[in-house]
């Protein structure tokens, strides 16, 4: 996960620190900080390995993610979901969450709606 933010940290000469000085990105981020709350994880999930994680855990993580997008999309100056990807890439790529259908986790979240 460091080697993740390092490498934003590093992109392009390291523009993503110079972006994320500007008083608007930091105003969008905050916003978004502030709004996260209701983009839940729950916190019972880490209680086990990531590597354990089944469809439930899967979705949730997939539901929060797209959440988070959803707010981050908002901030046009800076790609804000970089940040969040470097910390959830990991995650998705040490859980087995790839061996469940999409379609089947949206098509359940539909339904549950």
């Amino acid at each position: 996960m460091m080697t993740n933010y390092l490498e934003l940290l590093c992109r392009d000469g390291g523009q993503f620190v110079f972006d994320f000085q500007k008083e608007e990105v930091q105003l969008c981020v905050s916003n978004i900080v502030k709004q996260a709350d209701h983009c839940k994880m729950y916190d019972n999930m880490f209680k086990k390995p990531i590597s354990q994680f089944k469809e439930r855990e899967c979705r949730i993580l997939k539901q929060s993610k797209k959440c988070l997008k959803d707010l981050a999309d908002r901030c046009q100056e800076i790609s804000v979901m970089d940040v969040f990807n470097a910390a959830y890439n990991p995650i998705e790529e040490a859980s087995k969450c790839n061996q469940y259908d999409d379609d089947e986790a949206d098509e359940e979240e539909e339904n549950a709606v």
